[in-house]
C-alpha cells in the first residue's frame, strides 16, 4: 500500500517537512524487509504480538488482527518524485524592487503525473523564505540581493523532491536620496547630501547645470557662469557585480549674484611730501580686479589711480586717503576707503658731499654735492669747522692762510613743502708744497765694488729726507742710506736714487735722480809689472789678468827676492790667468800679464773656452759650466795642452790633471772639486747630448 500524502504541520518549514517524510519512507522500507526475513518454521509462540496497521489517513480498510498477512512483495520501496533539471527552470520578471518575479515549475516535466508543488523564495542564502508562492513581489530587503527559489514536488505514494532555481542575476541596486545644501549664490559652496545608498557602494557625484556636468566632487563652488541657473547633483552608486544606479537631486533655485569678500585698505609708508605711499588693499575674494583712486581732502586726485602715490608740496597738511574698488563677474562691485592721514612736511634726500681736487694751498677745489631730491642748493666752505667768510660758491681756491687747517664744505638744500636740509663733507687737511724741491745727484765710480753717494740738494722749508736706491728703476731691498756700494747684481744695469721729503702740513714730495751709466766690472788693481807688497799695493783675494796677454808670468812669494826658494805658487803662459792671493802671502810678482782685476761673477754662463788661458769652473754668472767638454784638437803643426786645477794657488798640489792633446778628445770636468780649466792651443765646447 502506498503511503498517503501528509499535510505539513503549522510552523514546520518546507525543508524540515521534506526531511521528516524522507525519514518515514526509510522506516517503512526497513520494516517490510524485516518481516520478509523471518523463517517459515519459526515457533508462533515466539512471534511478536499482532500489530494492526492503521491507515494514516483513516480511510483505508483495517485488517483484523488474526487475519494472516498478505504475501509479501519483494523489495517494495515507495517511488520518489523525479524533477526536471534545474537548468530548464527559470525565474521570470524584472529583478528590481517593486517588481514581481515568478517561477513556472513546468509540471509536465515532473514525474509522476499529477505532482503538486510547494515554493520557498530565499534572498542571499537566508534560512527563512521571503515568500512561499509561485511569484514574489520584491521588497526593499531585496535591493542588490541574489535570489533563488526552491520548488518541491510531491505525489501520493512517492518521496518528495526539491529543485533549486537561481535567478539570472542579482536584484538591481536601490538608489538612495540626493539633496543639495548651501546658498545658490556666486562664490558660495554647495554640498551634496546622500542618504539610503548601499553601504558598500562607491558614490560619485556630477553637478549639473541645465544638463551639463560642471563639477565632479562632493562639493561645488558656484561660479559666475552659473548665474541665473539652477544646480543639481547626480549621485551614482557602483558595487562590484552590480549595474550602477543613479539618483539626481532637485535643482536649486536660480543662482544669484555673489557678495565680494572685502577689506579696508591701509596706507603703508610715511605720509609726507615727496615720500611714496602704498595702498595695501587687504584680502579680497580671489580673482577680484582692484582699482584705486587717491583722494586729498576727500576729492579725487586726477590721474592718481595706481596702488602708489607720492604727495606733492601742494598736498602738505591735507588729508590723504585711497578708495579701493573691487569687481568680478558674478559679484556685486564693492568699494572700501582707507582711513585718512595728514600729509607731513617732506624730507630732502641727500648724500654726503665730497671735495673734488687737491686740497693744497693755491689749488682750486669743487664741492661735489652728490644726489639730492630736487632742490635749490647753497654752499659754505669751512676751515676747522668755522665758516669762511665769502666762501659760498661751489668752487673755492685755497689761500696760504689755511695751510695746516681742515677744510670742509656744507651743502644746504631747500624746496617748497620740504624741511631745509644741510649736509657737511668730511674734513681734509690743507697742505702746501715745498718751495724748493731739487732733483738729487749721484756721485762715484760706476764699477762693481765702488760706492755711490747722493747729494739731495737744499729743500725749502727743511724736511725730513728718506732715500731709496733703485736698480733699473726697481727698489733695491735695504738700500736706504745716503750711499750705496755696487755689487755684481748691478752689472750691466743703471742705478738711480729717490729722495722723499716729509714735513707736517706740507705735501710729501719725492724726487728721483738721473740714472747712472751701466755698471761695469771693477777697475784694475795692478797695471804694472814687478814686485808688489800684499796688503799694501794689493789685497788678498782672487784676481784675473788681461785675456790678451801673450807671455804672462806670476808668482806668489814669501819674500821680495827672486830666488826659487821664495816661491809659494806660480803660473804662466798665454791668455787670461787667475790667481788667489792669500792673506799669508808677503809679495806678488807679475810680468807680461797686463792688468790684474779683482774677480767678479758677472755676465752670462759660459759653455766655450778661448784657445788659451785659465777659465773658472762653477755655476755663478760668467763662469764656465761644469760637464763634459770636447775639442777637435790643435791646429795643424800646433800643440795643445789642457790642465785642471782645484784652486788658483799655483801650487803643484792644486793640479788635478794634465793632458797633451793631439786630436779630437772629450774630457770630464763635472766634479765640483774641479775649480779651473787651463787650455793651451785648443778650444773646448760643452757636450750637450
Amino acid at each position: 500500500m502506498s503511503p498517503a500524502r501528509t499535510r505539513r504541520p503549522a510552523g514546520l518549514t518546507a525543508r524540515a517537512h521534506r526531511q521528516l517524510l524522507s525519514a518515514a519512507t526509510v522506516l517503512a522500507v526497513a520494516a517490510t524487509s524485516l518481516a520478509g526475513a523471518l523463517p517459515a518454521s519459526a515457533d508462533p509462540g515466539d512471534a511478536p504480538a499482532p500489530v494492526v496497521a492503521e491507515d494514516p489517513a483513516g480511510d483505508a480498510p483495517v485488517r483484523p488482527a488474526d487475519e494472516p498477512p498478505a504475501a509479501p512483495v519483494e523489495d517494495e520501496v515507495p517511488a520518489a518524485v523525479v524533477p526536471p533539471a534545474a537548468a530548464s527552470l527559470h525565474v521570470a520578471g524584472t529583478l528590481a524592487v517593486g517588481e514581481t518575479v515568478t517561477v513556472d515549475p513546468v509540471a509536465p516535466a515532473w514525474s509522476p503525473e499529477g505532482t503538486s508543488f510547494a515554493y520557498a523564495w530565499f534572498l542571499d542564502g537566508a534560512t527563512e523564505p521571503a515568500g512561499t508562492g509561485p511569484s514574489l513581489l520584491l521588497g526593499p530587503a531585496a535591493c542588490g540581493a541574489h535570489l533563488a527559489v526552491e520548488i518541491t514536488g510531491e505525489a501520493p505514494g512517492t518521496a518528495p523532491a526539491t529543485v533549486r532555481v537561481d535567478a539570472a542575476g542579482p536584484v538591481a541596486l536601490c538608489a538612495g536620496t540626493a539633496s543639495v545644501t548651501g546658498t545658490p549664490r556666486v562664490g558660495s559652496t554647495l554640498t551634496a547630501v546622500t542618504a539610503g545608498w548601499p553601504l558598500d557602494a562607491t558614490l560619485t557625484h556630477e553637478w549639473l547645470r541645465g544638463g551639463t556636468v560642471v563639477g565632479t566632487q562632493s562639493t561645488y563652488r558656484v561660479g559666475a557662469a552659473d548665474l541665473g541657473a539652477g544646480l543639481a547633483v547626480r549621485v551614482t552608486a557602483t558595487v562590484e557585480g552590480h549595474a550602477p544606479v543613479s539618483g539626481t537631486s532637485a535643482a536649486t533655485p536660480p543662482v544669484t549674484v555673489g557678495s565680494l569678500t572685502t577689506a579696508v585698505p591701509v596706507l603703508s609708508g610715511t605720509v609726507r611730501v615727496g615720500a611714496k605711499v602704498t595702498a595695501k588693499p587687504g584680502t579680497w575674494t580671489a580673482g577680484t580686479t582692484l582699482a584705486y583712486q587717491w583722494r586729498v581732502d576727500g576729492k579725487a586726485v586726477t590721474g592718481a589711480t595706481s596702488p602708489t602715490f607720492t604727495p606733492a608740496a601742494a598736498h602738505r597738511g591735507k588729508a590723504l586717503s585711497v578708495v579701493v574698488t573691487g569687481s568680478q563677474a558674478g559679484y556685486t562691485a564693492a568699494a572700501k576707503s582707507s582711513a585718512a592721514a595728514t600729509v607731513g612736511t617732506g624730507v630732502l634726500t641727500a648724500t654726503t658731499p665730497t671735495i673734488s681736487g687737491t686740497v693744497r694751498v693755491g689749488s682750486k677745489v669743487t664741492a661735489a654735492r652728490g644726489t639730492w631730491s630736487p632742490a635749490t642748493y647753497t654752499y659754505q666752505w669751512r676751515a676747522d669747522g668755522a665758516a669762511i667768510k665769502g666762501a659760498t660758491s661751489s668752487a673755492y681756491t685755497i689761500p696760504a692762510s689755511l695751510r695746516g687747517k681742515k677744510l670742509s664744505v656744507t651743502v644746504t638744500g631747500t624746496a617748497p613743502g620740504y624741511t631745509t636740509r644741510s649736509v657737511t663733507s668730511a674734513t681734509t687737511a690743507v697742505t702746501a708744497t715745498f718751495s724748493s724741491a731739487p732733483t738729487p745727484r749721484i756721485t762715484g765710480s760706476t764699477r762693481i765694488g765702488s760706492t755711490l753717494k747722493v747729494t739731495a740738494g737744499t729743500w725749502t722749508p727743511a724736511p725730513t729726507l728718506a732715500y731709496q736706491w733703485n736698480r733699473n728703476g726697481t727698489a733695491i731691498p735695504g738700500a736706504t742710506s745716503t750711499s750705496y756700494t755696487l755689487t755684481t747684481a748691478d752689472h750691466g744695469r743703471t742705478i738711480t736714487v729717490t729722495v722723499t721729503a716729509r714735513r707736517s702740513t706740507y705735501v710729501t714730495t719725492a724726487r728721483t735722480s738721473a740714472p747712472t751709466a751701466k755698471i761695469t766690472v771693477p777697475a784694475p788693481t795692478l797695471t804694472k809689472n814687478g814686485m808688489v807688497k800684499v796688503g799694501t799695493t794689493i789685497a788678498a783675494g782672487t784676481y784675473v789678468s788681461s785675456p790678451s796677454a801673450t807671455a804672462c808670468y806670476w808668482e806668489r812669494r814669501k819674500d821680495a827676492g827672486r830666488a826659487e826658494s821664495g816661491v809659494l805658487g806660480w803660473d804662466g803662459g798665454r791668455g787670461q790667468h787667475v790667481v788667489t792671493i792669500r792673506s799669508t802671502d808677503k809679495y806678488f810678482f807679475t810680468q807680461g800679464c797686463g792688468s790684474w782685476t779683482r774677480y767678479t761673477t758677472v755676465g752670462a754662463a759660459r759653455t766655450t773656452t778661448a784657445a788659451y788661458g785659465m777659465h773658472v769652473l762653477g755655476t755663478a754668472p760668467g763662469e764656465l759650466r761644469r760637464g763634459y767638454y770636447t775639442t777637435s784638437g790643435p791646429a795643424a803643426g800646433a800643440t795643445c795642452e789642457v790642465m785642471v786645477v782645484s784652486d788658483f794657488s799655483g801650487t803643484d798640489a792644486s793640479v788635478l790633471g794634465y793632458l797633451e792633446v793631439t786630436g779630437p778628445l772629450m774630457i770630464e770636468v763635472a766634479s765640483t772639486r774641479y775649480r779651473g780649466l787651463k787650455t793651451h792651443g785648443c778650444t773646448w765646447t760643452l757636450h750637450t747630448d
